[in-house]
């Protein structure tokens, strides 16, 4: 009698953003071959994963895969002209073709947060239409206030925000199809992939297990984390915030002008630029502030607790909410003279740069000039040979 072969899973993990998912990805991207050991594939080889031209990351997952099937391509990737952008057919069925041949012998994993917001649950689904495949959603959820400070810092970061953080943080809450609402999107993939298949983990220390990420995502896998596998640093770690306060008021002095600002970051980013700032990270939020903007958010939380947990009490975070009237030491500000002497250096660098761009142009006026010496040598050298040999022939 024929053995009795399982079906496989097919687990795709959806972040949310700011959630260790670099951290996550580096992770199986370094410890792919001993995952495959394991049973469990992770695909990286087709332009799902690196599109061409483009030099492989660890980090970012299956992310091209979402950009092509979106149409929605990130500045940085859109800006780099060596980048070609990949067609959503070509993209998905490479990525099928990838994965068919271990359907009825591993598990695979996937691995994008861009697919929590920016693809339809159905539309991911018809991705793995037709595998031998039960296919689980896993998710990790961040509590609101935590969430909405380190996402600000990212978008600052990526130059893609330049408003003041209580801006951000009231559109958030007044767009109830924000990022910060995760229940109504949850239950849209239960609807496709069913609740009992969608995993939830609230992402906080005390609910890991053994209070580790890595240690709780393999736990889900039913794997067990061993000197086997190599561990990466944590990645994408949040910027200091007098970083991020003066990032956000020198590029709404370009707002229109994305290429400008992402410049100016990766100017400020430079390890090598001389930056002389407050590396204290405060917490943006007061705890009045921060009790106030969870409220927005608490009962979504509690049916999610109770609904994808099956925690009768409702409480999807275990972190103690900040007493009302508790020390707080708020971010003083940007001094005058940390911002004077930033336009300072970013100017020096520029003139250093154009100096240098001008040292470069006078290079290469003298060589055409050596060239053209050498030419009107050779031709003088000609027209002499051309005349003794004439004089002979006479």
């Amino acid at each position: 009698m024929p053995r009795y072969q399982r079906n496989h899973n097919l687990y795709i993990h959806i972040g949310t953003h700011k959630t260790g998912t670099s951290t996550l990805q580096r992770f199986f991207y370094q410890n792919r071959k001993r995952l495959k050991q394991q049973g469990f594939f992770y695909p990286t080889e087709g332009t799902y994963y690196k599109p061409l031209e483009m030099i492989p990351n660890e980090k970012g997952g299956q992310r091209f895969l979402v950009f092509a099937m979106t149409g929605l391509y990130p500045d940085w990737f859109k800006l780099n002209d060596k980048c070609q952008l990949q067609k959503k057919e070509e993209c998905i069925k490479e990525i099928r073709e990838h994965i068919i041949p271990y359907q009825d012998y591993a598990d695979i994993l996937i691995s994008t947060e861009h697919f929590f917001k920016k693809v339809k649950p159905e539309d991911i689904l018809a991705i793995f239409e037709g595998m031998n495949f039960h296919l689980k959603i896993i998710i990790y959820l961040r509590r609101q206030d935590h969430f909405l400070e380190s996402l600000y810092n990212q978008e600052t970061k990526n130059a893609r925000d330049y408003d003041s953080f209580e801006q951000f943080v009231d559109q958030e809450i007044q767009d109830k199809h924000s990022y910060g609402y995760f229940y109504p999107k949850l239950l849209e993939f239960a609807s496709v992939f069913g609740q009992e298949n969608i995993i939830v983990r609230p992402f906080e220390t005390e609910q890991f297990y053994h209070q580790n990420l890595i240690e709780d995502f393999l736990h889900i896998l039913r794997l067990r984390l061993d000197d086997t596998f190599l561990l990466p640093r944590y990645q994408n770690e949040s910027l200091p915030t007098e970083f991020i306060q003066l990032m956000v008021l020198l590029q709404q002095q370009f707002e229109g002008n994305i290429k400008q600002r992402m410049v100016l970051n990766n100017l400020l980013q430079n390890p090598n630029f001389p930056l002389e700032i407050d590396r204290k990270k405060y917490r943006l939020f007061s705890p009045k502030w921060c009790r106030e903007t969870l409220q927005h958010f608490e009962e979504d939380n509690a049916r999610i607790a109770r609904e994808f947990l099956n925690r009768a009490d409702g409480q999807l975070f275990y972190e103690p909410l900040p007493d009302q009237d508790a020390v707080w030491e708020p971010y003083p500000g940007l001094s005058q003279e940390t911002v004077a002497d930033t336009a300072i250096n970013i100017w020096q660098r520029e003139q250093e740069k154009n100096q240098k761009l001008l040292e470069k142009v006078e290079q290469l006026k003298q060589e055409l000039q050596n060239v053209k010496d050498r030419h009107e040598k050779l031709d003088v050298e000609n027209r002499l040979l051309i005349n003794m040999m004439e004089g002979y022939s006479a």
